[in-house]
């Protein structure tokens, strides 16, 4: 596991990662971000599978009432 800080252009941190396994998983979104990541390295997926991701606050609500 390592720590990366992401800083603007005045040093000021603006976000903060873990990678783990070469994923980069961004802090405080989960209690425990190894664990979680453990767990979801275990999944199995079928190739008819389908993913529906963005990013918070982008209309996330809206695509998945449009898609189901």
């Amino acid at each position: 596991m390592t720590a990366i800080e992401v800083t603007d252009q005045s040093g000021k941190v603006v976000l903060k990662l873990i990678e783990y396994d070469g994923v980069r998983f961004p802090v405080g979104i989960v209690s425990d971000p190894i664990a979680h990541l453990k767990e979801n390295s275990q999944l199995t997926f079928k190739e008819s599978d389908i993913f529906v991701v963005s990013f918070p606050k982008s209309g996330r609500y809206f695509m998945g009432q449009i898609n189901f």
